[in-house]
């Protein structure tokens, strides 16, 4: 190590670590600069410098001090977590300090301490490290910005094909007008659960509009999507009963069902014969649950919703639909997949989220009225975790009032995702099965798909990958969520850019 370079890491040491000083070692090499991650997102100022061997392109992370293993330099960064970066940090300062002492006996008590605890969750940074090397690892960015269109991440201004916010509902100046006059008259939070403490006047309009909205008797609100399927179907399904599931279902539908001691049947994939087959094999079980999603999150693809109630119907079962990528996007104005059917009657128990084309944050649960009364007497999501906050509330109020009175969001929302699939599929691009706004853009490898997102976020379009195992193996994909948010030039951006870099990737032909 040059002069120069040991300067440079000495003035930026004491500036990043407070070490003041230290002098290189035979047979070793400064390695620097490298982030390490807390939460996991790079901390860009906590600057860990360290002394290692360097045996050829690989660099070895002193052993006394970590048990990272090998990583080639421009792997280091993204390799490391929080835990192996504080070990190489604490190496560091032994190595790096000119006549460090072993520190006073407070100190070795304290570091001892640290040691030990972290053995306790050394499992986590094997699971971590494992992560990384498989390439699963989620670095999650971090957005500047309001959701809309384009959205900031650290620092560029990017277009935004991630997010659920389908009808651009997310920074919509009515709802966020209705969420400062709740706050004016309500506060900014419930105070308790609403079956101890009493339910805000905000609730029970939101519940009496969704009701109306989704065609049903009665709805509840609950904290999120999630929490809808863990209120459900836990609350109605036991042990001597029997429930039916997609295959690929939402997480929190399997989540929903494993709560329960019910016998599960999980069905092949929109697979009407072989949901019959199955109810044949346990018609005599006498309570029956068939549980769907209405849209199928990664291919955009409908739940066969008639096949479906016309088999609820012959073998008695209970319907449910989780509605939560259908509403805001099916149907009149935007009312769902039951609606998209005219399922009205025949479907049991609609549920889904506020967080999505409605634009906010919660979730709902609509059905006829002695199920509704039922799950606020017994539903556990709702009798143990306090409601939505009167600002999430009336903003989710202020999107119904909105698709109540117009579908002008809704046909925008169509409009702009059969423009953008029609464009990428002459240029060559494979777009799935999809039948809604959900554009999964096949890719195959994982590799390429890490790849074209990387790509493409360099040219300005932030689009995902998503890969094994959210998917199958070699269905790997970037999947494009569009918005009614979205004009025609911001599309013939992004399909621009798709295409250049389909041709750099070969993905595409030139």
């Amino acid at each position: 190590m040059g002069e120069d370079d040991l300067a440079a890491a000495k003035r930026e040491i004491r500036e990043e670590t407070g070490i003041l000083d230290f002098q290189p070692i035979p047979g070793f090499r400064a390695i620097s600069r490298y982030r390490f991650l807390r939460d996991g997102r790079p901390i860009d100022k906590e600057v860990v410098y360290f002394l290692a061997r360097v045996p050829g392109e690989g660099v070895r992370i002193s052993a006394e001090h970590s048990a990272a293993g090998w990583f080639s330099p421009e792997e280091a960064e993204r390799a490391l977590t929080y835990e192996q970066g504080r070990r190489i940090l604490a190496g560091a300062e032994d190595y790096l300090t000119a006549g460090r002492s072993g520190g006073s006996q407070e100190q070795s008590s304290h570091k001892k301490e640290e040691e030990k605890a972290m053995e306790k969750f050394g499992f986590i940074d094997r699971a971590l490290t494992e992560l990384h090397e498989k390439g699963l690892y989620n670095t999650i960015r971090t957005i500047e910005s309001p959701v809309e269109g384009w959205v900031k991440i650290e620092g560029k201004r990017v277009l935004n094909l991630c997010s659920n916010n389908y009808l651009g509902f997310a920074n919509d100046p009515r709802l966020a007008e209705a969420a400062k006059r709740a706050i004016d008259e309500y506060g900014v939070g419930p105070g308790a659960v609403r079956s101890i403490a009493g339910t805000m006047s905000l609730h029970l309009e939101l519940e009496e509009k969704l009701a109306h909205f989704k065609g049903t008797e009665a709805a509840l609100s609950v904290q999120s999507g999630l929490n809808t399927n863990l209120a459900v179907i836990p609350l109605l399904m036991g042990k001597e009963d029997v429930i039916f599931t997609d295959e690929l279902n939402h997480a929190s539908i399997i989540d929903g069902v494993r709560l329960t001691k019910a016998q599960r049947v999980i069905y092949p994939h929109c697979d009407v014969d072989g949901l019959a087959k199955a109810l044949e094999e346990h018609k005599d079980i006498e309570k029956k649950l068939i549980v769907t999603d209405g849209v199928f999150s990664m291919d955009g693809d409908l739940a066969p919703l008639p096949g479906i109630v016309e088999l609820a119907e012959e073998y008695g079962a209970i319907v449910m639909v989780d509605d939560a990528h259908g509403e805001g996007v099916l149907g009149s104005h935007g009312r769902g997949i039951v609606d998209h059917f005219g399922l009205h009657d025949r479907v049991d128990i609609e549920c889904g989220t506020m967080s999505k084309a409605f634009g906010v944050m919660g979730g709902y649960i609509a059905g006829p009225a002695k199920v509704i009364e039922y799950l606020r007497q017994r539903a556990r999501p709702f009798l143990f975790s306090s409601a939505a906050t009167p600002a999430d509330v009336a903003a989710c109020i202020a999107a119904v009032d909105i698709l109540e009175k117009t579908d002008e969001p809704v046909r925008k929302l169509w409009e702009n995702a059969e423009y953008f699939k029609s464009s990428l599929q002459e240029l060559g691009f494979d777009t799935g099965h999809s039948e809604t706004p959900i554009t999964p853009v096949m890719l195959g490898e994982a590799k390429t798909a890490w790849d074209f997102s990387k790509r493409l976020f360099e040219e300005g379009v932030f689009a995902t990958a998503i890969a094994f195992p959210t998917v199958p193996r070699g269905k790997a994909r970037i999947r494009v969520m569009l918005s009614a948010a979205h004009t025609r030039d911001d599309l013939d951006f992004a399909i621009d850019a798709f295409a250049k870099v389909g041709r750099e990737l070969g993905v595409i032909g030139r």
